[in-house]
């Protein structure tokens, strides 16, 4: 699993707070964090699942906690290993730094 955080090229408390929370969650799955500085309008986490990426978590100056990031994060990680399955039961674990569902 990797993680990848685009932020502006314009510094701020916000993205230092939204890396910080990337990072508590990378760590505790064994994930790589990349972080890519550029031309861009906000703040976006990716997490590579598979060979695909999907969007963890996009920073709309809604001026939430760090907490609040971080359960975000977990949430859209969770989201995506049981999207589609409506109708299933899944029991979330942890296994080798791995999320297992």
């Amino acid at each position: 699993m990797e993680f990848e955080v685009l932020v502006p090229k314009r510094r701020s408390m916000r993205e230092r707070m939204v890396m910080e929370e990337t990072l508590k969650v990378a760590v505790s799955l064994g994930a790589n964090l990349v972080v890519e500085r550029g031309d861009f309008r906000g703040i976006r986490v990716y997490v590579k699942k598979g060979e695909g990426w999907f969007t963890a978590y996009e920073d709309h100056g809604e001026n939430l906690s760090g907490g609040e990031v971080r359960i975000r994060i977990i949430r859209s990680i969770i989201s995506s290993y049981v999207h589609g399955h409506v109708n299933q039961t899944y029991t979330i674990t942890m296994e080798g730094g791995e999320i297992v569902a």
